[in-house]
């Protein structure tokens, strides 16, 4: 992990946006043309200065080439940076190093900022909030309204769905402020200094799972998380299924991993999947006809449950087949995350134990 300068002067006032991209392409055009209306509205109400950072993370595609054209049209102060391996924590401490000012806000390339006040709410939060014990406010990120899009209608209906967030801050809308276990980082704002006081991301988690660390962390150390209303981003995931699959199972991997580092400061939701994964396994094992029967009832009763909250019978199959998928992604992801922790146990081990007889012997 890249050694933040802890000793450094203290930053300035002001706001440093990061935006993290890899092969992006058009969706950090329209992050950046998003972001313009609160940054205008900003500009008229204040003089804080607010610069930019694009953290390009090992991108095939070439973003930089329209970031600069666009930053240099609208005439906004900006950095760009790049990392040498793909690497979500690493480069989340990029943004962190280079950061100018006291406010420092993640937005991912994919989520766009809704409404003119988005970045002008930060502010008022910031100066509200701000105390020995702040660390962070975040917002709500929702899918995109695009009522003909199969995938975003799943989505929505995900997030209607308790049994499946398990109490996330992510399921409902804040009504008003208040405090929180986490807040991912695709809309958040962070004290630079918080950060920097726990050693900033931790890059083991390269790509998913460095936020919720994080902010595990923070917490650790006394420090406050909110969520407020106002400051939501619509997110603009890859409506592809198999993407949408393959980085559900990251998620799930990171969380085991997570729990080994904290595992007192874990709370219980955290733990409900690895009691999952133990039971389905021990199920099939002893039951595995009894077990295929129920697993393939629940697999249609939780999705007609939710589906029922908003009706469409047009959407019902791929509904289905995107909870199930989700599901299934999530808790194979957890699994391969506790298989590779055992492995590293395993190698640990027999590394030690010539060791330990070398010694014996001499």
């Amino acid at each position: 992990m890249e050694k933040l300068k802890l000793l450094d002067p203290p930053v300035t006032k002001g706001v440093s946006i990061s935006i993290v991209f890899h092969n992006e392409g058009a969706n950090i055009i329209r992050c950046l043309s998003a972001v313009v209306p609160s940054l205008l509205k900003f500009r008229l109400t204040s003089e804080i200065p607010v610069e930019f950072l694009f953290i390009n993370n090992c991108s095939d595609l070439n973003c930089t080439f329209y970031i600069e054209e666009f930053c240099q049209t609208n005439n906004l102060q900006y950095q760009i940076i790049s990392t040498d391996v793909n690497n979500m924590g690493r480069a989340r401490n990029k943004a962190l190093l280079a950061a100018s000012y006291d406010a420092l806000i993640f937005l991912d390339a994919d989520c766009c900022p809704q409404g003119a006040d988005w970045l002008l709410n930060y502010l008022n939060l910031f100066e509200q909030l701000d105390s020995a014990a702040f660390a962070a406010v975040g917002g709500e990120n929702i899918p995109p309204h695009i009522s003909d899009n199969v995938f975003y209608t799943c989505c929505r209906l995900l997030k209607r769905n308790p049994l499946l967030y398990l109490g996330s801050t992510q399921l409902l809308p804040a009504s008003h402020l208040k405090k929180v276990s986490h807040m991912p980082t695709c809309n958040i704002l962070y004290k630079t200094s918080s950060l920097k006081a726990v050693g900033g991301f931790n890059e083991d988690f390269s790509r998913a799972g460095e936020d919720l660390e994080m902010n595990m962390r923070l917490r650790i150390h006394g420090f406050d998380i909110y969520m407020a209303p106002n400051i939501e981003v619509e997110h603009y995931d890859k409506t592809n299924f198999i993407v949408w699959f393959k980085k559900v199972s990251k998620y799930g991997s990171a969380q085991p991993h997570i729990i080994l580092m904290h595992p007192r400061h874990v709370g219980i939701v955290r733990w409900l999947p690895l009691l999952a994964v133990f039971m389905l396994g021990s199920m099939i094992l002893i039951y595995p006809k009894a077990s295929t029967l129920v697993l393939l009832a629940l697999a249609m009763l939780v999705p007609i449950s939710t589906w029922s909250l908003s009706p469409q019978w047009f959407n019902f199959f791929p509904w289905i087949v995107f909870l199930n998928g989700t599901v299934a992604s999530y808790l194979y992801g957890y699994t391969l995350g506790i298989g590779r922790i055992i492995l590293k146990a395993l190698k640990r081990q027999s590394v030690a134990t010539p060791m330990a007889a070398e010694k014996i012997d001499g």
